[in-house]
């Protein structure tokens, strides 16, 4: 079974599952999207990088800003636009 890597929902549970070396959900990202971008040092699992400030850790697993950033602009390009105004005229 596919789950998040973070908070461990399974991929029925989540509108989306970004998968890289690690799997996050979309419901982590915007939890990490909100998180403070001073988190404690570390290694970013999806990136490698060391030594970075960390917005999420799960089991084993962290991601930083940068990634964080990446994956909700992933999101935000997945998601289908809301329906555009519809101007009704008197």
């Amino acid at each position: 079974m596919t789950r998040c890597s973070f908070c461990g929902a399974e991929r029925a549970e989540v509108d989306w599952l970004i998968r890289g070396p690690a799997l996050i959900c979309d419901r982590c990202v915007l939890r990490a999207d909100v998180a403070s971008a001073d988190g404690p040092a570390g290694t970013c699992s999806f990136c490698r990088a060391a030594g970075v400030g960390l917005r999420l850790r799960g089991d084993g697993v962290a991601i930083c800003a940068p990634c964080v950033e990446l994956c909700a602009d992933i999101l935000r390009e997945a998601r289908p636009a809301p329906p555009a105004a519809t101007l009704v005229k008197r």
